[in-house]
C-alpha cells in the first residue's frame, strides 16, 4: 500500500502519521490492516493519544464496522505478543515495538488496554 501523496511503499514501523494522511489503495492490498497496525502501533507509543481523538473513515457502515473489528483485534493480538515479550514473525509492528521499546512494554499493554 502506498500513500496518496508519494506512490511509495508504506513502512509501517516507521511511517510518520500526520493529520489528513490518506491512504488509496485497490481492494486486498492491506489497506485495513496497515491502518489498523499504524493505530495500534500509535496508541501503544503514544501516552497522551486517546482513542477517542482518532478518526478512521471509510465509505460504508459495512466496511466501517470491519475496521472497528479489525483494529479491535489488531490491539487485543498485540497486547498479546507484547505481554509475551515475543512478536509474531510476520508482525513488522510487534517487532519494532518489542525490540524498540523494551523498557516501556508494560506501559504500551496498559496504553493499548485503556484503548480497548
Amino acid at each position: 500500500m502506498s500513500t496518496s501523496t508519494s506512490n511509495v511503499e508504506l513502512d509501517l514501523a516507521n511511517q510518520a502519521l500526520i493529520n489528513g494522511l490518506v491512504a488509496e489503495a485497490s481492494a486486498g492490498t492491506g489497506k485495513t490492516y496497515s491502518v489498523a497496525a499504524l493505530l495500534v502501533r500509535e496508541l501503544a507509543t503514544k501516552e497522551d493519544l486517546r482513542i477517542s481523538e482518532v478518526l478512521v473513515t471509510t465509505f460504508t457502515r459495512t466496511a466501517a464496522a470491519e475496521l472497528r473489528d479489525r483494529i479491535r483485534g489488531a490491539a487485543i493480538d498485540m497486547c498479546e505478543q507484547l505481554r509475551n515479550n515475543q512478536a509474531k514473525k510476520d508482525d513488522v509492528v510487534a517487532q519494532y515495538l518489542i525490540s524498540t521499546f523494551q523498557h516501556d512494554i508494560a506501559a504500551m499493554t496498559k496504553r493499548l488496554e485503556r484503548a480497548l
